[in-house]
C-alpha cells in the first residue's frame, strides 16, 4: 500500500499450480477455484484482451503488481496473473 504495509494480494506469488482459492459469499456460499496458470506480464506490454477478454466458464483472475518499482511512473514493472477456474461450490451446512 502507498503506506508500506503489505496490501491484500501481497502473498499472491506464493500460489502455485492447483492451489484452491477460495471465495465466500455473504451467504456462506463457498466458490472454491483451482490455480490453472500464473503468469508476470511487463505492463506496458500487459495483454488486456487475454487478461479481459471473454472466456468460457466460470473463471477467476487476480491481478497484481509484480516486477521492481519504477519511481519515474510511481508503478511496478510487471503485473502477475494468476487465473482460476471453478471446481466447486460448496452451500454452508
Amino acid at each position: 500500500t502507498n503506506t508500506g504495509k503489505p496490501a491484500i494480494f501481497f502473498n499472491l506469488q506464493e500460489l502455485a499450480i492447483d492451489d484452491e482459492v477460495i471465495v465466500i459469499t455473504t451467504d456462506g456460499l463457498r466458490y472454491v477455484y483451482a490455480v490453472h496458470n500464473i503468469q508476470s506480464h511487463p505492463l506496458e506490454n500487459f495483454p488486456s484482451n487475454i487478461v479481459y477478454g471473454s472466456v468460457e466458464g466460470a473463471l477467476l483472475k487476480l491481478i497484481t503488481c509484480d516486477g521492481y518499482w519504477q519511481t519515474n511512473t510511481q508503478s511496478y514493472s510487471d503485473r502477475l496473473v494468476v487465473s482460476t477456474h471453478l471446481t466447486r461450490i460448496e452451500k454452508p451446512i
